[in-house]
């Protein structure tokens, strides 16, 4: 009678804890703390899969990870082209499978990477020979500056763009 009493025991607490690990997994995912999707901060990855949502020229989700290409910058939604570039983002990648390799770093809520279409197309240096975003040499070493359109050259340059 001891042993069976010991085994509900036993089933009881392994009942509690996997009660108690749910509960915390459920709270860090609603807090802002990684979750399972997430790679770690610091360490480079890759991620794939199709877009599912873009926010402006330089950010989209993929399998709903936020992606900030990393050196270019396309103007905000509220500048000039700001919408365009929204725009050509969208049909560049719609109904494409896209691959990103993540540096490890974030800014703001997005990882920062450079992302690719199945066959190979660098999607930065697609927005910006689009002439709807700009090389950012502070981290890009001037990687996209050749493929500056006339027009890219006229779109705002931030700040945090310029090389220190």
């Amino acid at each position: 009678m001891r042993s069976i009493r010991c085994g509900a025991q036993v089933a009881r607490s392994f009942l509690s804890a996997l009660a108690l690990a749910s509960l915390l997994m459920g709270l860090a995912a609603t807090s802002g703390v990684a979750r399972a999707g997430d790679p770690p901060v610091g360490t480079p990855s890759r991620i794939s899969g199709y877009v599912t949502h873009v926010r402006d020229g330089d950010t989209f989700e993929v399998a709903r990870v936020p992606v900030r290409f990393s050196g270019i910058s396309a103007p905000e939604l509220s500048e000039p082209y700001g919408q365009q570039s929204k725009n050509a983002m969208r049909g560049l990648v719609a109904g494409q499978q896209v691959i990103c390799d993540l540096t490890g770093r974030k800014t703001y809520d997005r990882w920062v990477g450079d992302c690719f279409l199945a066959d190979g197309t660098d999607l930065s240096v697609a927005i910006v020979a689009l002439g709807l975003a700009r090389d950012c040499p502070r981290y890009s070493g001037g990687l996209y500056e050749p493929f500056e359109t006339e027009r890219s050259k006229r779109l705002p340059f931030p700040g945090y763009c310029k090389p220190k």
